[in-house]
């Protein structure tokens, strides 16, 4: 698959360099062209993630929003999820600022970033606030932390698909806010009881994550990093949800022998064959 999305965005790419033969290529030009193929190749890799897992599900007679955890909600509701992710997004940000981290990794990190900020805005806008957020929270918390959960306790699960959630992202320094994040965006899933909350906050921090360099003032940036924070968090725990993701179901040793008894009650002698009798009762 990896060929042919190389060879498909290899076309793309030649057939915009030809459309351009009036144009100076240079080295800006260039870096555009190169961000927007990468743009191009993240928006179809989530088109068709999105498309195989509703495939896999309607294979299997499920519906995979409902199998995922994407359950409908109102609208209204998601503005404290989005002011969450604003305000994490810039405290997260302005954290990043003063951590002193060697200057190897700022680069790698700097360089991963400008991949998907040096294309056109339109296309960063569609992939990195509605593609991604959708894509990632499908598998992350749709996926892997469910699945984690039913193995585990839940706090557990919100850490481990964290930790996965954070590797994916390639650097060091994105482990030092994405896991966390990879947290909230756990609780936001199992407090609105569906992946809509999780988005939410996701594509809310991925837009300010965008439009962020823009703003230089740092102080106005923490006082409003801060108060949507409060603000979003205040208003994602205050809200009351009724149950609809499956839970974690423990049983206890008592339960578990209580089970295993009726079971055994239940298995009957195959027909031809005599039970066994012992002190003249028979074993079933």
């Amino acid at each position: 698959s990896s060929l042919v999305m190389s060879f498909i965005l290899g076309i793309v790419g030649t057939f915009r360099l030809l459309g351009q033969q009036n144009a100076v290529i240079d080295e800006a030009f260039l870096a555009q062209e190169l961000g927007d193929m990468i743009l191009y190749a993240l928006l179809v890799s989530s088109a068709l993630t999105i498309a195989a897992l509703w495939i896999f599900y309607a294979v299997r007679g499920k519906r995979f929003s409902e199998v995922l955890g994407w359950y409908a909600v109102p609208a209204g509701e998601l503005a404290g999820p989005l002011a969450l992710g604003f305000g994490l997004a810039i405290l997260f940000t302005l954290l990043l600022n003063v951590i002193p981290f060697p200057e190897t990794l700022m680069d790698s990190y700097a360089e991963q970033m400008s991949d998907l900020t040096s294309g056109s805005l339109w296309l960063e806008f569609l992939v990195t606030v509605i593609a991604a957020p959708v894509t990632e929270e499908l598998i992350f918390r749709g996926l892997v932390y469910s699945h984690l959960k039913r193995g585990m306790p839940t706090a557990a699960a919100m850490i481990l698909s964290a930790v996965f959630f954070g590797l994916v992202h390639g650097t060091l320094v994105h482990l030092i806010y994405v896991i966390p994040l990879g947290i909230v965006l756990c609780l936001a899933y199992e407090k609105y009881q569906t992946l809509w909350a999780s988005i939410a906050v996701h594509a809310g921090f991925n837009l300010v994550s965008t439009v962020m360099p823009y703003i230089e003032s740092w102080v106005l940036l923490l006082i409003c990093g801060v108060l949507l924070t409060g603000i979003g968090a205040a208003l994602v725990i205050t809200r009351k949800s009724e149950q609809r993701l499956p839970k974690r179901q423990t049983v206890s040793e008592t339960e578990q022998q209580t089970l295993i008894e009726e079971k055994i009650s239940e298995v009957k002698p195959y027909a031809g064959v005599p039970a066994l009798y012992i002190h003249g009762e028979p074993v079933p």
